[in-house]
Formats: C-alpha cells, structure tokens, sequence
C-alpha cells in the first residue's frame, strides 16, 4: 500500500472513531433528557452486594466475636445467647429438622411472636434450605387449615398458647386423628403424624411447655440434635454446599389471607435489603437494635438481619408491641437502633419523659408521611429517623427517606405496549434490584413473578412518578 493510500485510510479511521463518538454523545444525550421526561428514576451510587448466605454469616459471626451477645428476649427467662450459642442452638434444631426429613425448598409453617424461638426457627430454616412460611392472625381452626392448604408445610412450629389463642385446642379441631393414633409409649412422640386432609405435613412443633405434647408431635428443645459430628461428617456441611444466597428462605404475607400478596424472599434479597439499613444508620458491631415485634412480617424479617449482618445484639422486647415494655427497656438495655412501625409511633411519642431514651441514635419506621417522622425526631432527640418502602407494596426494600436505594431502579411503563410513560402519568410499577423479591407463592406453590429480559419485576401496582423523582403508588 502506497503512503497516500494509508494516509487516506488513517483520515478516514479518525473520521469514523469521531463520528462514532459523537453518536454515542448523542445517545448519552438523548437518554439523560429521557429521563429528565419520563417516569424512571434510579440511584446509581455503589452499593456493597452481600453474596454470602444466612448460614455462612452465622459462622462467621461465631468466628469473629464468639463470646459478644448476639440475641436476648428479656420477656424469656433463658433466651439470651452469645454469638457461638445461637449458632449452636440453630444448628441443632437444623440437624434435628434434617433427622426428622426436612430437605432443601421444603416448606416449614412458623407461628411465633417476637420470642427467641421465632429467630432461632429461622436460621435453622436457613441452614438446612428449608423455606420458613410465617403463618399470621391465626384465630380458629379454619384459619389455621387455610395456611395449612395454602403453604403445604411439612413442618408446623408453634406455641402451645400465645396473644390469648390456644394452639394446643386449635391443633386438636384441626387434626382429630392425633385423639386416635395409637403409638407405642416409646415411640409415640417421633412418629411422623398421619392426616387425610394434610398428607404432607409430618410433624408438629410446640415451642413451650404449657400444655404437653399430643402423641405425634415434638416439644422444639426434644428435636434438638447437637452431633457429635466431624468436620465432615456434619449434615450441614454437606447441605451448605448446595444452598446459594438465591434459595427462597422466607414467606411473608403483605396484608391478610384473602387480599395480600405472598412474596417469597431469597437469603440474598432479604441480606440485601438489611445491608441498606446497615449503612444507612452505620450498624456495627456494640450496638443495641430493638425489633419491638412485627415478626410476621416484611418489616420485621429486614429488622432481624440487619441486627444479625452487623454483628449487633438484636433484641426482643415484647413478644408483640407494648410502648411501656419498649420504652422501659430502652433505658435498662441501652438501645441504640429502633425499629418501630407508623402504626405504633403514637404510643411512644405519647408515653412519660421520665425515661432516658438518650441511648437511641437511630429510629427506622414505614412512615409514608413526615409528620411521623418529625414527631418520632422530637421525642427522640439524639436519633435520626429514616423511613423504608416497599416491602410490601413492591416486593421489596426500594425506597429510603423517598429516594430510591442505591442500586435500585423504579420505571412506570405502559400495560399495552410496556414503553416508559411520561412523569406525572399512571401506569405499572417495575423495579429491580438486588432487595427485590422475584417470586411469589399462590395455590400452585412457587411462581416467578412477571419479569422481562432485562430483569424489570412487574409488581401488579399501579403509580406514577412525579415532578420530584417521587414515587406514588396506589
């Protein structure tokens, strides 16, 4: 090739690299004034994956600070344990569940307040890959069928009596064969329960000693198995290395039976979303985090891992939200992180100043409004208030004081043709991310949620995003 033939290719290469370059200027443009119209907003700040499971942090908190508190329900005379005793009550309950037949992706129904039996329960679920469904407002036996026929649990965990109901009266309504089943002595507490409505449930749990075991069924401390195991020969080690952090691990219920959505969380989503909440208020290790509740549900379940992802000591104060109970332990055990619900915030803002509430430097609620917040800042004057979204009403943690979390993205698109519909306008809520729920559980069992290529779950809600990058929904 002669010299002016490679210079005239070299012009044309530098014209084509510009021309190029401006395009994708162009494109750039075009999509950032996109955005400045239509209803999508995003936060693009780094955000820190947790790609660890439930299981994996557990030990690892045991590792780090063995002997630091990690749980306590003062309510319960016994229920207070150091990093390396919750690993090994947990792993004992999971090694008896995988004794008596729970397997990864099996169903475990939990009707527990706020008790250390709640936690522990589910960090079994965790290790053994078990999904703990929590079962709500269980009043009669009717409603305690309806979950059973919904969830199909294998395993069904619950107190003998609790908030006034009597499970133990429930259990027998709902199963008349346990009056009849006929067991040796011997062996009539370890047998799997026979039921014709309910083929696949094998055994009961009672979490207390108030009224003893119907034959057929387990008190939890009897399911206990402690090994002994070598590092090898550990059940749980075995299991561990087929779980992976997008294993479902949890079930909770938006509202009530008839009307609420069954989102099923992942240990990644739910790690995810408690990690926004630990940077957000910088959880460490040291501090005090009060869940005043609230176990049934979304809210409560990112509380308890936020405690347990920071190696804090998480703490019951009720077994269900009572403002005396709460506030009273504040100051005898020097909380520092509260998280309370809107619907309660009015008890503690009108309960006596005789308390010192000074511990508290940050306070999370589900408040939609800012009087909330602003009255919460003046009763506690020490604690920054910060307000989550989304747990319910979009799968999932995606809001923070308003404003989306850091690697979240929220669009309202068009049913008929899914393109992204101006601001100000009505349509679907999609959002991704990494503390977002793509899954739901219905009479089928598990579902996939309406998700497209690009990973936009459709939430089945209806909203908009106004002038302000605010989202509203129905």
């Amino acid at each position: 090739m002669s010299l002016a033939s490679r210079a005239t290719l070299l012009n044309k290469t530098i014209i084509g690299a510009r021309a190029l370059k401006t395009i994708s200027q162009c494109r750039s443009y075009a999509k950032a004034e996109s955005n400045d119209r239509h209803s999508i907003i995003s936060n693009d700040e780094k955000v820190n994956l947790v790609d660890k499971t439930i299981g994996y942090i557990l030990s690892r908190n045991a590792r780090a600070q063995p002997y630091a508190n990690a749980f306590r329900s003062p309510q319960q005379k016994d229920a207070q344990y150091t990093n390396v005793e919750l690993k090994k009550y947990a792993e004992a309950i999971a090694c008896g569940f995988v004794e008596l037949g729970l397997r990864i992706g099996d169903r475990v129904g939990v009707i527990q307040n706020a008790t250390a039996e709640q936690f522990l329960v589910q960090l079994a679920c965790a290790k053994v890959g078990a999904i703990a469904a929590q079962f709500t407002d269980i009043k009669n036996a009717k409603d305690l069928t309806r979950y059973l026929d919904l969830f199909r649990p294998n395993m069904l965990v619950m107190p003998s009596k609790a908030s006034k109901v009597d499970y133990y009266r429930l259990v027998l309504e709902a199963f008349p064969e346990l009056n009849t089943q006929d067991y040796p002595e011997e062996i009539m507490y370890v047998q799997p329960i026979k039921t014709k409505r309910f083929p696949f449930l094998k055994q009961i749990f009672f979490t207390d000693r108030v009224s003893e075991p119907i034959p057929g069924t387990y008190h939890i401390q009897d399911a206990h198995v402690y090994g002994p195991f070598g590092y090898y020969e550990s059940p749980l080690r075995r299991i561990a290395l087929k779980i992976n952090v997008n294993n479902p691990a949890f079930i909770t219920l938006e509202s009530s039976l008839d009307k609420g959505k069954n989102i099923v969380w992942t240990q990644s989503n739910v790690l995810n979303a408690a990690n926004i909440c630990v940077e957000a208020a910088n959880i460490k290790f040291g501090d005090v985090v009060f869940v005043a509740g609230y176990q049934n549900s979304a809210f409560g379940l990112i509380s308890n891992y936020a405690a347990f992802l920071a190696n804090a000591t998480l703490v019951y104060p009720c077994e269900e939200f009572d403002a005396a109970k709460v506030m009273d332990h504040i100051q005898t055990e020097k909380c520092t992180v509260l998280f309370v619900r809107s619907k309660d915030a009015d008890a503690l803002m009108s309960y006596p100043d005789d308390v010192d509430i000074s511990s508290v430097r940050a306070i999370f609620t589900d408040a939609e409004t800012e009087d909330v917040k602003n009255n919460l800042k003046r009763k506690f004057t020490n604690a920054q208030v910060k307000s989550i979204h989304g747990l319910d009403t979009l799968g999932g943690l995606a809001m923070l004081d308003g404003n989306t979390v850091p690697g979240t993205q929220i669009k309202i698109t068009r049913n008929l043709d899914d393109r992204i519909v101006h601001k100000d306008t009505f349509g679907d809520v999609r959002v991704r991310g990494q503390s977002i729920s793509s899954q739901h559980w219905n009479d089928i069992g598990l579902m996939n949620a309406d998700v497209d290529e690009d990973g936009w779950v459709k939430t089945g809600r209806m909203g908009k995003v106004d002038d302000k990058n605010k989202l509203q929904v129905q």
